[in-house]
Parts: C-alpha cells; structure tokens; sequence
C-alpha cells in the first residue's frame, strides 16, 4: 500500500475517534490488533489469500467485546477492500495523526550513551516550550556518534553531534577562503 492510502485509511478511522471521543482507545486496540496479527500463525492465517473475505471477517468477530466496535467495523472494511497486510502502516499513519492532533511531536534523539532522566526531562521542556508542544523522546543509540545529540523532529534536524559541528567548521572555512 502506497503512504497515501494509509494515510487515507488512518484519515478515516480517526475521523471516526475524534466524533467518538475514543481517539486514545482506537490507538490501543488497533495496537493490540496489529500485535496479535504479528503471531506468526495468526499472520499467515490471516493473511492467507485462499480465505475470502467473509472468512477473514468471521475470524475476526472473536475481537467483539475487547475492542472498540469502531476498530471491529473498520477491520471489516480494510478486509473488504483487502488491505489486511497493511495494518501496520495504517497503524503507524494513525498514531501519528492522533498525535498531531492531541499536541504531540516525536522528537528522534540519537545519543552515543542513553540519556539520564534529568536530560530527557530537560530535552522535553526545552523543544516543548520552543514548539509549543508536548514532546515524546524516542531515543536511539548510536556508537557511531562520537559525541554530542542529533534530534529529529518532524522534517527538522537538530545536530548538535561533535562530527555535524565539525562539518559545519569545515564548510565555514571553505566559504571564507
């Protein structure tokens, strides 16, 4: 699937959270769906293209009563338009429009070390007053970077790293010469 159709697809189903007001327990039991879905045996069950859709759909109806009626119904339709391999992409589109919409950003840190929690705390609050957000740190370690922090917030990048500064350095003294 294209990231347009699951953006389109995640489009849908948070139109319907918003009218529900159940955006955060639309998220969890998609998760949930998504996760059980990456059993192997359910997977391949699943996904197997020799069940049609009114299968898939009965198999399915085991999830009435644990999730959200709203994600049962959109199961059905991403079924009917046989789209079930997609989930987790539709998944990732959804979260990602929920969170705009709840306030949230992801900032991507890269570290060469784990940050303290006093950094994390620090990070937050310094990129939440400047965006006027609430920040979610997902972080990566990288033995790759020599020292410093590279954060990635949406199409932004903060490279605080001693190899971007020194890249910069060196551009710096290209243009002067």
């Amino acid at each position: 699937m294209s990231e347009a159709a699951a953006s389109r697809y995640a489009e849908a189903l948070l139109e319907v959270a918003s009218e529900h007001g159940k955006l955060d327990e639309i998220e969890e039991d998609l998760q949930a769906v998504v996760e059980a879905f990456r059993d192997e045996g359910a997977e391949k069950l699943f996904m197997n293209p020799r069940l049609d859709s009114e299968e898939k759909k009965k198999m399915i109806e085991v999830l009435s009563g644990t999730v959200a009626h709203e994600v049962l119904n959109f199961l059905n339709v991403v079924i009917d338009h046989h789209r079930e391999a997609e989930l987790a992409d539709i998944l990732k589109e959804y979260t990602s429009k929920a969170n705009k919409e709840r306030g949230i950003v992801e900032a991507f840190v890269t570290t060469v070390a784990p940050l303290t929690d006093e950094e994390k705390v620090a990070l937050k609050e310094r990129f939440g007053q400047a965006l006027n957000k609430t920040v979610q740190l997902k972080e990566k370690v990288d033995r790759n970077v020599v020292g410093g922090i590279l954060i990635r917030i949406g199409d932004r990048v903060y490279d605080g790293t001693i190899a971007g500064k020194l890249s910069r350095f060196k551009q710096s003294l290209a243009q002067a010469r």
